[in-house]
């Protein structure tokens, strides 16, 4: 893999409900932005939320989450195109090599409802 972990199309299946899923989340961000970001799966090594203003950071680790990268970041190469909308995935290649299906999918039980399988 290059283009800083960039995945190539293909080597990664989604889901239908996991592209819809991306396909609201790309046009709320078009909505809010513009057309200049494409949506991304990406896979994150380490991320901390906040339940609120004041609440303290929790740390989750590492996890899939849907991003946008504006387009000129995201080398030709890489964006999925479909009928609704364009994304990429952004999955560094030790996280695939574990992956038993390299199928995204939803999970209501992970924090951002994205899995890797």
């Amino acid at each position: 893999m290059s283009d800083d972990e960039f995945t190539m199309p293909g080597l990664v299946s989604i889901t239908p409900e996991a592209l819809a899923y991306a396909r609201d989340f790309a046009a709320s961000v078009a909505s809010a932005q513009g057309g200049r970001y494409v949506a991304t799966f990406d896979w994150v090594q380490s991320i901390g939320v906040r339940e609120g203003k004041d609440a303290p950071l929790r740390e989750i680790g590492p996890c899939l989450l849907l991003g946008g990268y504006e387009r000129r970041d995201v080398p030709a190469t890489f964006i999925n195109r479909t009928l609704e909308f364009d994304y990429a995935v952004k999955i560094p290649e030790n996280v695939l090599r574990g992956s038993a299906r390299r199928v995204i999918e939803i999970d209501d039980t992970m924090p951002f409802r994205l899995a890797l399988r």
